[in-house]
């Protein structure tokens, strides 16, 4: 590689609507890429960011029941926070900034909870 960027996925593939194929660069990474699991002239580029965006629709907007193992795991990242709140209410005083990190743990605990349910 020359250090700027690799070279084109395809020749015929340009990177956006109107952009020539001599534009177009993947964007860096450590790996070449399989040439066999992705040819644009069979799946086109739009199908397959589709597909992508349609996985994780899939993925993001359907219940997860929890199994047994994960239960525990919830109830514990949900115990940790709930002191942790109780320790910042504690030590801050009552402010917008303190409502605004009440906020953030509790965004905290929902992905982390997420990320036990669509991964775990």
């Amino acid at each position: 590689m020359d250090g700027k960027s690799a070279g084109p996925l395809h020749p015929d593939v340009p990177a956006t609507p109107g952009s020539s194929a001599a534009e177009y660069r993947d964007p860096p990474c450590d790996t070449e890429p399989d040439a066999s699991l992705y040819d644009p002239t069979v799946i086109p580029v739009a199908d397959v960011i589709r597909w992508v965006m349609l996985e994780r629709i899939e993925k993001e907007f359907t219940y997860h029941t929890p199994r047994p193992d994960q239960v525990p795991l919830y109830n514990e990242i949900r115990d940790t926070a709930r002191q942790f709140a109780i320790k910042l209410v504690g030590l801050c005083p009552a402010t917008r900034e303190l409502d605004t990190a009440l906020d953030h743990l509790n965004a905290c605990v929902f992905f982390a909870n997420a990320a036990i349910a669509r991964h775990g």
